[in-house]
């Protein structure tokens, strides 16, 4: 006989635990054959109730290019684009409501390409039987409350107790007027606006096949259109090609060549260089004209809202940081370096800017009053009589600003600062040349959305974009054929017969412009900054498509407000004047944080860090 076990209940843990770690097995086993089956026949029922609700047949996987909205009180919408060789013929929205009176509501409604009702399908709820119920057929074609056909529209369909144009279902209200609150949420949603918008749907841009070629081909122009969430909200130009933007930056350090050549002098390299430069084009009369007229250097004035176009702080970039002054962010001092935001107003490069240019007013290589004079000298003096230079170095767009005399100037690479190496110097990076567009107003009907959705769509084909930065075709452009356009009459100031930047366009890298002078200029003038742009880091640059929330927006904007009233006055002064001496910046430095130049870093930073994960 066996030796007794000493406890029952061990033993029968024991055997419990056998059995238990058996059946999970089983059951985790059964769970991996049936998995698959179990996911295809939901992905088939899925398609079968899409197909329930889209008019005519489609030759795509509705479920493989399903794409997700949020709405405000924490649900979701999903979006069933159907299509038929690649034309959308309908949209399945999965919606519903949570104001049924059993409970929340599931449908699938079926949108045509117009935002009309082809169909829907209710998918569930526990509405009362016999009365709530009947929405699985009241609102048919065949019922008495039909909707097919029908357009939500911004004021969505209201049952005609509530003013609006749908019967409801006898002795069931609340049921009717929940089931058309899942209708028009999912409207709502299609149309971009679901709880207050989202912007365009892919419905919408599936409706401009130009705006989608555009997208594709240029897909930062896309981002920049777009929030934070991937929402379009405007459709942006590219002026490619048009601008030269392909090889410039937009922003130039011009210096007199011939003044170089006739003087024996080199291109400075070097802050030291350039004040020896410029007190020779002071001393030595390089325009040969007997009378010291020479300007050694002009600058543009300070902005009193921030940097921009030619600005003096360009020099910068020979201190080893880099800018990007005609950004939003740049303009506002904002950089980053490796990754890590800051604002150039309180670094020790800023000042010593501030420092050089008022040495250089010092030594009368500067006009005394160049931050106060009136603008319009600055430019007289640069293209003077159009026979004789008067001025040796100055920021600009290119050597075109100069007229009769643009022979005589040249695109130079910005000379380092003291204690800085070639090798650390940048320029300003070549923009990609995206600007605000067009877009379309929410409150729009269906009717007046669609037209305006096809001009927008039309104004980027090539033609009409040519039209509109050169003017009328056979005018003032041709159309050589295979994407190849001829500037017949080149004007400097495009403004008086096209839209040049002021309209919306797309200039795609297969066309080309010959005849601008302006972009023959930009391509030379722009060759000149490659090396010291290929100093700029990948986490150096801002993207254009990085942009704050409205909250912070408004936070960053009302910070500016305070920090550009404060500084620039001052900042001017100490170029033109001087007297910054140690005490004097380090209470200016306070002064800026107090302003809230560290809570703009931080909030700038903060959506630079979500918008470069998303890459």
């Amino acid at each position: 006989m066996g030796k007794k076990l000493e406890s029952n209940f061990t033993n029968m843990v024991v055997v419990l635990f056998s059995v238990t770690l058996i059946a999970s097995a089983a059951v985790g086993y059964v769970y991996s054959l049936t998995a698959g089956p179990i996911e295809a026949a939901k992905q088939a029922k899925q398609v079968n109730a899409i197909r329930e609700v889209i008019p005519g047949e489609f030759d795509n996987d509705p479920n493989a290019d399903v794409w997700k909205s949020q709405t405000a009180d924490g649900g979701e919408l999903e979006f069933y684009p159907a299509k038929k060789n690649g034309e959308l013929i309908g949209t399945a929205v999965k919606t519903y409501t949570n104001n049924g009176f059993g409970g929340k509501i599931w449908l699938m409604v079926g949108f045509n390409p117009d935002g009309s009702v082809a169909n829907y399908s209710v998918l569930e709820h526990k509405e009362t039987p016999g009365l709530g119920s009947k929405m699985d057929v009241w609102f048919t074609p065949n019922g008495k409350g039909n909707i097919t056909g029908k357009t939500p529209g911004t004021q969505g369909l209201k049952v005609s107790k509530d003013g609006g144009d749908v019967d409801a279902i006898t002795a069931a209200t609340i049921s009717s007027r929940a089931f058309l609150d899942a209708v028009n949420r999912a409207a709502a949603g299609l149309a971009g606006n679901a709880d207050a918008a989202s912007g365009a749907t892919q419905q919408t841009i599936d409706q401009m096949p130009n705006v989608k070629a555009y997208f594709k081909e240029v897909p930062n122009a896309e981002k920049f259109g777009s929030d934070i969430d991937g929402h379009v909200w405007q459709v942006p130009s590219d002026y490619g090609n048009a601008s030269g933007a392909k090889w410039s930056s937009g922003q130039n350090l011009m210096i007199n060549k011939s003044w170089l050549e006739k003087l024996g002098l080199g291109v400075p390299k070097t802050w030291d260089d350039l004040t020896k430069v410029l007190t020779a084009f002071k001393n030595d009369d390089p325009n040969g004209n007997g009378e010291a007229d020479e300007i050694p250097m002009l600058i543009n004035q300070l902005g009193t809202a921030g940097f921009n176009w030619w600005d003096p702080f360009l020099l910068l970039n020979g201190t080893g940081l880099n800018t990007q002054v005609i950004s939003t962010a740049g303009s506002k001092g904002i950089y980053v370096k490796d990754g890590k935001i800051g604002n150039f107003m309180i670094t020790d490069n800023f000042r010593q800017v501030i420092e050089y240019y008022h040495s250089l007013i010092e030594k009368g290589l500067m006009p005394k009053d160049i931050l106060t004079r009136d603008g319009s000298q600055n430019t007289a003096d640069i293209s003077n009589d159009g026979k004789t230079a008067k001025v040796g170095l100055v920021f600009g767009w290119n050597t075109g600003n100069f007229g009769d005399l643009k022979d005589q100037y040249e695109s130079i690479e910005v000379p380092a600062a003291p204690g800085v190496s070639y090798e650390e110097t940048t320029w300003e990076p070549q923009f990609e040349d995206i600007y605000n567009g067009a877009c379309v107003k929410a409150d729009l009907d269906e009717a007046h959305k669609t037209a305006a959705l096809k001009i927008i769509d039309k104004w980027i084909t090539p033609d009409m974009s040519m039209e509109s930065y050169y003017g009328d075709l056979d005018t003032y452009i041709s159309n050589e054929g295979d994407g190849k356009y001829n500037v017949l009459k080149f004007q400097d100031d495009l403004s008086t017969f096209g839209l040049a930047d002021r309209g919306l366009t797309w200039v795609s890298d297969d066309m080309s412009v010959s005849g601008d002078e302006d972009k023959v200029l930009a391509e030379k003038d722009g060759k000149t900054y490659e090396t010291q742009q290929s100093h700029i880091g990948d986490k150096d640059l801002i993207p254009a498509y990085v942009r704050l929330s409205a909250e912070d927006n408004t936070t960053v904007s009302n910070n500016n407000s305070n920090i550009f009233n404060y500084a620039m006055p001052l900042i001017s002064t100490w170029i033109q004047d001087g007297g910054l001496t140690d005490d004097a910046w380090n209470e200016y430095v306070s002064t800026m944080k107090q302003q809230g130049v560290g809570e703009n870093v931080k909030l700038w930073q903060k959506w630079y860090d979500k918008t470069m994960a998303q890459e």
